[in-house]
């Protein structure tokens, strides 16, 4: 057989083997392209910019990272793979906010897709689409997935390596895969460690050889090494330690047990000893991880406080979750109740009861009670657990023990071992509640009459639970878009539903209000003194119309300057401008400055004619030192005299320029996006300052041969950082709205 028809039966083989996933996938299929088309609208048409706070974060210091000064930064309790991967990506589609936004809303619907194959690995086909079903409706995951967040990535990638663990025939390169897979999530979130320790332990028990399994265990570390070494590399000869990561920060800050100040003297936030919040004083590090491994994460998953900040499979309603979660183990595990096993449930149960009871700690510990005779009956039974769902327990249990010893912040922290509660809730319903109606009805046509009862009620329940998820989704999104922090409870939010509230503003409406509003612009006049000189050095081709070229400019500049600004702000209540507040300010600037500008165009320019140029510009080196001093007319016992040394490390501009004549009339759009990097005299480190996008459009007509009179538009959004005291990043954003008289075009 020739080349060509061997490559045309491989190819008529692949297109057969795809009709065929598509045919028998349909539904799974159909589920993940919704959840991908409703994510995709709250994503681009109702989520804010200003919740971008966090992704500009880690993508400022991967641009730091890649084009700055890497020892000064440090993203507190994170490594640093998604910041390096943001800012590589920046380089190709130059809109950082839009590309972490795909990556969340690329990653949860993964997520969603891979939920299915998962639990089909292990399952029947009703179990694993029931399961994904849940996933896909659970409201945390839509706002992660909406959001541009750092957190759901390495978590699609945990997914991706249950895939190849769960199999039933586990190959080499299953292995290697699943390990090199949670080594790029470990560059992440360092909350992927628990989920390889899990997997480690699975394959040194899956069989009784320990020979057998110890090689399997070696290849799967091995991957997870190759992994995540460029982390490790990184972190070692950036920062002299292979983890980059402080416990003790959430140890001092977040428990609900808190020593003296001695104590807290002794574990320093950023301390020499990786462990000591523990080894200080043991005792309280037992109390609290007691208290967040019964009580605060358990809340996370169950819901106990009634809150909203939960993964339950129904989050609306406290405790609900547990009966549907263990009712599910109790089922899949199908313990033989001898007397042994009896015995032992009743005791351990009987004796965590009085224990809680007498140091009066029962209203906090209440879960123990429940907890430990389920483990206990997994102890028993841990044999019936298949081999192929025996990675996903032990991963869950493994990741609790772990997490357990920090109480953790949010809910959707917990999504690495949470797929084990979904498929939990689908036996529940499926398997658990059909079983325990029918099994003691003799006859077999009341038997079938009844059975057709019971699948009514269940088809009902699970409606039930997935309109229930939704509405809970629909509710803490507007909290979150909206500040709709009105939240009491289901019962109240079941009365609300008959109760007419007018929609209330979108979260950064009042900036776009204060923009628009006619008495809100700012005005700026300036008297400038000085001398300067510019340097020039370039060079331009032209073919008829068409140009290319690049030009080097070098300024120096001595500058005295007086501004006067002038602005005003409205009251969110009302919609009125206020009075003006005036600022006055008086500079002195010593500044040099280098800028390389390249572009390739078209131009065509008679009476009529356009020109048409894209262009990039940078700012290599940019050094100023400048003396202030700042007035302020409402407040004039706060001048200030300010001194600043700054270098821009990099600025970069990318943009868009057209224009052309119509008649009498210029036209102009032009369309920008720039990220430069200062480094201030507040911080020894070196910093991003800015990066934004502008739309300029303008228009304007001659007056004369010489001058033209026009009216420019301009739109800005822009993310301006700066250092807490702390000295960590935090980034705050504005958008700008400006009207400019212009009489020179």
């Amino acid at each position: 057989m020739s080349k060509q028809s061997k490559l045309k039966v491989s190819n008529t083989s692949k297109n057969l083997d795809l009709k065929n996933f598509l045919k028998t996938n349909k539904l799974p299929i159909l589920v993940t392209v919704i959840f991908f088309l409703f994510t995709s609208y709250v994503s681009f048409f109702i989520d804010n910019p200003a919740r971008g706070s966090d992704a500009m974060f880690y993508f400022f210091a991967g641009e730091q990272i890649l084009f700055g000064d890497s020892e000064n930064v440090r993203v507190p309790n994170a490594p640093i793979g998604g910041p390096v991967l943001f800012s590589s990506l920046n380089t190709v589609f130059h809109d950082p906010y839009l590309t972490i936004k795909i990556i969340s809303l690329i990653s949860g619907t993964g997520i969603v897709f891979l939920s299915y194959f998962i639990i089909k690995n292990i399952f029947n086909f009703k179990i694993a689409f029931l399961t994904q079903l849940i996933v896909a409706v659970n409201p945390k995951l839509h706002l992660q997935t909406t959001f541009p967040f750092n957190e759901i990535f390495p978590v699609f990638l945990v997914f991706l390596s249950f895939y190849y663990i769960t199999k039933t025939h586990i190959l080499y390169n299953h292995l290697i895969l699943a390990g090199i897979l949670l080594g790029i999530s470990f560059m992440f979130r360092y909350q992927t460690f628990p989920i390889v320790i899990g997997f480690l332990i699975y394959l040194l028990i899956r069989d009784k050889k320990l020979r057998k399994n110890l090689p399997l265990a070696l290849m799967f570390v091995s991957s997870f090494l190759v992994g995540c070494s460029p982390l490790l590399i990184y972190n070692y000869t950036t920062f002299g330690n292979l983890i980059d990561s402080d416990p003790n920060y959430y140890m001092l800050t977040t428990s609900a047990f808190v020593q003296t100040d001695e104590w807290k003297k002794q574990v320093q936030i950023q301390g020499e000893s990786f462990f000591s919040g523990i080894t200080s004083d043991f005792n309280l590090f037992l109390k609290n991880y007691l208290f967040n491994l019964f009580y605060h994460n358990p809340d996370r998953i169950f819901n106990f406080s009634g809150g909203i900040d939960n993964i339950s499979p129904i989050p609306a309603v406290p405790y609900i979750g547990i009966i549907l979660i263990f009712g599910g183990i109790i089922y899949y595990l199908k313990p033989d109740y001898n007397k042994k096993l009896l015995f032992s449930l009743i005791l351990s149960a009987i004796t965590i009861t009085i224990i809680i009871l007498l140091l009066g700690i029962l209203e906090t510990y209440f879960f123990v009670i429940i907890i430990i005779p389920i483990l206990a009956l997994g102890i028993f039974s841990f044999k019936k657990i298949q081999k192929n769902f025996l990675p996903l327990f032990i991963a869950a249990v493994t990741y609790f023990l772990i997490m357990a010893i920090i109480p953790v912040g949010r809910a959707e922290n917990f999504f690495s071992a949470w797929i084990v509660f979904p498929v939990l809730t689908s036996l529940f319903f499926l398997e658990l509640i059909p079983r325990i109606t029918t099994r003691n009805n003799e006859s077999k046509q009341i038997n079938l009459k009844y059975s057709s009862y019971v699948k009514t009620i269940i088809i009902i329940s699970i409606i039930s639970l997935l309109c229930v998820n939704l509405a809970f989704s629909y509710k803490l999104m507007g909290m979150i878009e909206y500040g709709d922090k009105s939240y009491e409870g289901i019962i109240s939010e079941i009365k609300k539903i008959f109760d007419y509230k007018k929609p209330g503003l979108h979260i950064g409406t009042e900036i776009k209000q204060i923009g628009e509003c006619e008495d809100s612009r700012s005005y700026e006049e300036r008297v400038n003194t000085g001398k300067g000189k510019m340097d020039r050095l370039g060079f331009s081709l032209r073919l008829s119309n068409f140009y290319i070229g690049a030009l080097q400019v070098k300024h120096t500049i001595s500058e005295y300057k007086v501004m006067w600004k002038s602005f005003r702000k409205m009251s969110p209540t009302d919609k009125k401008c206020s009075s003006p507040d005036y600022v006055h300010t008086l500079t002195l600037d010593d500044w040099v400055q280098t800028e390389n500008y390249t572009a390739i165009g078209y131009r065509y320019f008679k009476k009529n004619g356009f020109r048409f140029e894209i262009y990039k510009v940078e700012e290599p080196a940019f050094d100023i030192q400048q003396t202030s001093l700042i007035e302020v007319d409402d407040y004039p016992d706060q001048n200030v005299t300010r001194y600043t040394t700054e270098t821009r490390t990099k600025k970069e501009t990318m943009g868009l320029n057209l224009e052309a004549i119509i008649g009498n009339f210029n036209y102009i759009f032009e369309y920008y996006q720039n990220t430069d990097f200062n480094e201030g005299s507040s911080s020894v480190k070196s910093y991003p300052n800015e990066i934004g996008q502008k739309t300029l459009l303008g228009v304007a007509f001659p007056l004369s041969e010489n001058l033209r009179f026009g009216i420019t538009l301009s739109e800005e959004d822009t993310i301006q950082p700066y250092l807490d005291s702390s000295g960590y990043y935090s980034y705050s954003t504005a958008q700008e709205y400006i009207l400019i008289t212009s009489y020179k075009f």
